[in-house]
């Protein structure tokens, strides 16, 4: 089974309709960008070299599956 992690506190506090690079333990927001490599080179200047990418909507919305 696959381990499901709750990251809404830590987006709650992210813009909105921009790509948000988190570090490596994805604990922190390292970047941000209206462009994925706008985020990860912020991302990189904070020095994450291998940031993990989430779109931020405009409205976050609950998924379920």
């Amino acid at each position: 089974m696959q381990e499901v992690t709750d990251y809404s506190e830590l987006l709650l506090k992210a813009p909105r309709e921009c790509w948000i690079a988190l570090n490596a333990p994805k604990t922190q927001i390292v970047g941000t960008g209206k462009t994925m490599q706008e985020a990860v080179d912020e991302a990189q200047r904070n020095g994450e070299a291998d940031p993990f990418l989430v779109w931020a909507p405009k409205v976050w919305a609950p998924f379920v599956f």
